[in-house]
């Protein structure tokens, strides 16, 4: 739930956005009326489609102009802005009973369910939800049936597998407020599964050098949210909301080898300790005996290992360390290597921002030139372009550049339709400079039938990135079940590339995909899929992504500067129409 602010500190408008949905989400619980409810849900997207325009508009009085905002909707949202509380909230939470809501977010269950399982079975709590289901007992109400009952099982066991985890993004803001907390006398950075970049983290974890260790753990206790001393130099607490998280804080020249120690996965550690028996590696050091052996750095650690440094990306299993021990080591592709990305949308279709403040963004990040790809026609969730609306945009993007700075390219991000045709036919694709192609409605398919599908869309000749291939959400949804080495191996001899969605809630494709494409010699696109000037920032999460699976510069397309990516381009359509493109 939301929670309510001081007027001192105005709520942005994803905490406007959330009140909203949550008004939302309880009118339906109780029956009201849909449509109030559905006005709530527009007003949401409305506010949180505004991003960083919202503070604006609020000090400018202006919400009334905004499309989905009312006088009502305009009316709560001052309402909220000026004091952080909103009475119908506060209402509505008072009549739905503890838990419901919960349950409502089921998959398979809903608002209408929620309510009727509460009412007839007096069942408030996930809990006793699994144990009703299991009994059998949900057959017996009314407008359910054994498939319903086994979705909502199905569903509590997927939510089970998932607690206790919190995404790479997450971890890293829960990193950056313990360090904050801590103060800059005392600096934190992350270890274990954060550094390791993890994309999913169920523990947070933190080293700190101090020469005065209990004085931190003091510290550490007192400004830490839920936090326990739990030994020598250890401050346990809760990182995020059922995320365990730990501070570590040792003595300076202790600080190397605890690195290097609470970095590593175990397999990892273990197969290090294996090089030398003698000294031992702790969470507060290397010691031989009871004698503590220091380091200057974690380079020194690996070196007296006899091998060269390991990035914490490549530690999460054992297998780093006989690369290093053979000197097989990749050469990892960095953040600085992308020249730019190519999925990437503005205000025509979802994104927050016009097509000139990305371009600036991406300016100045350094970046060589960007994507813009809204989305298609047949996306009409998403305001998806028609044909007309996409060609007007060349010249609007061709303004956008009149100060110079990025290169603007134009694309579109085509939805693959059921039968795994692209959204535009080959004269509209034809004029433009990419096409990045994904599937956002999966049309209940078989396995086989959504890779006969994405087979078909990567064989086309206007399809140059695959997007987000298996479409999970990290903690939300698991990805499609379809035969990926097929999909592959189909896009490896079509030229088609792979994305590498870096949105921290997908990081589409996984490790083990994107290990296949450096396999098949397949090349990856790291993108944004950014829908806002800040969301270019996760093509930062994309390459440790990338990084993790052993990825180098060759193996990912963006890293072709402008001629280069252009001259690929043309290759892969000449190759696969037959003839050379203009």
């Amino acid at each position: 739930m939301p929670v309510p602010r001081s007027p001192a500190r105005p709520p942005s408008s994803a905490d406007v956005a959330d009140a909203l949905e949550e008004v939302s989400r309880l009118m339906e619980l109780l029956g009201e009326n849909p449509f109030k409810a559905r006005a709530y849900d527009r007003g949401a997207h409305a506010v949180r489609h505004l991003g960083d325009a919202f503070a604006a508009h609020v000090e400018a009085h202006t919400l009334a102009s905004v499309e989905g905002l009312g006088k009502s909707l305009v009316a709560a949202i001052d309402e909220f802005t000026r004091t952080g509380q909103l009475t119908l909230l506060t209402q509505l939470r008072r009549q739905v009973p503890p838990g419901v809501m919960e349950l409502a977010s089921v998959p398979g269950l809903g608002p209408r369910k929620a309510r009727q399982v509460c009412a007839e079975l007096s069942i408030s709590t996930l809990g006793e939800l699994e144990y009703a289901a299991r009994e059998n007992r949900l057959l017996h109400l009314k407008g359910f049936g054994e498939k319903t009952q086994l979705r909502i099982l199905s569903a509590l066991q997927a939510r089970r597998a998932v607690s206790g985890r919190c995404r790479l993004d997450r971890a890293d803001a829960a990193v950056a407020l313990a360090a904050a907390a801590l103060g800059s006398g005392w600096p934190a950075t992350a270890v274990g599964q954060v550094r390791r970049r993890a994309e999913l983290c169920s523990h947070v974890e933190l080293l700190c050098a101090a020469r005065d260790v209990d004085a931190v753990v003091v510290r550490a206790a007192a400004v830490l949210p839920a936090a326990r001393v739990d030994g020598p130099g250890a401050v346990e607490f809760e990182a995020a909301p059922g995320v365990r998280g730990t501070l570590h804080v040792v003595l300076p020249e202790d600080a190397a080898a605890a690195q290097v120690f609470l970095t590593g996965s175990s397999a990892h550690v273990d197969a290090l300790q294996a090089r030398e028996p003698a000294w031992q590696l702790t969470a507060h050091g290397a010691r031989r005996a009871a004698e503590r052996v220091t380091f200057t750095d974690e380079t020194a650690v690996y070196a007296a290992l006899g091998l060269p440094w390991i990035p914490p990306e490549l530690r999460e299993d054992g297998d780093a360390v006989e690369l290093a021990r053979t000197g097989r080591l990749p050469r990892l592709v960095e953040l600085g290597d992308l020249r730019g990305a190519l999925h990437n949308h503005t205000t025509l279709s979802d994104g927050r921002d016009t097509a000139r403040a990305m371009q600036q963004a991406a300016t100045r990040m350094g970046l060589e030139y960007l994507g813009i790809s809204d989305h298609s026609q047949s996306a009409f969730y998403a305001r998806g372009l028609k044909a007309e609306a996409l060609r007007a945009q060349r010249d609007e993007l061709h303004s956008a550049m009149r100060d110079g700075g990025a290169r603007l390219w134009h694309g579109v991000e085509s939805d693959i339709l059921q039968d795994g045709a692209l959204d535009y036919p080959p004269e509209v694709l034809r004029e433009l400079d990419f096409v990045v192609a994904s599937v956002h409605s999966r049309y209940q398919a078989t396995a086989q039938q959504l890779t006969d599908r994405l087979i078909r869309a990567v064989r086309n000749p206007y399809t140059d990135v695959l997007g987000h291939p298996t479409g999970r959400l990290l903690l939300s949804r698991e990805g499609a079940a379809f035969d990926v080495a097929a999909v592959l191996a189909a896009a490896r001899e079509a030229g088609c590339a792979m994305e590498l969605n870096a949105q921290p809630q997908r990081l589409d494709l996984c490790v083990e995909h994107l290990r296949m494409c450096k396999r098949l010699g397949l090349k990856v696109c790291i993108n944004a899929d950014a829908h806002s000037t800040a969301e270019l920032e996760t093509l930062a999460l994309g390459v440790s992504q990338a990084r993790r699976a052993g990825l180098g510069r060759d193996d990912v397309l963006n890293t072709l500067d402008h001629a280069e990516l252009q001259a690929w381009l043309r290759a892969r359509r000449a190759g696969a129409t037959g003839h050379t493109l203009p």
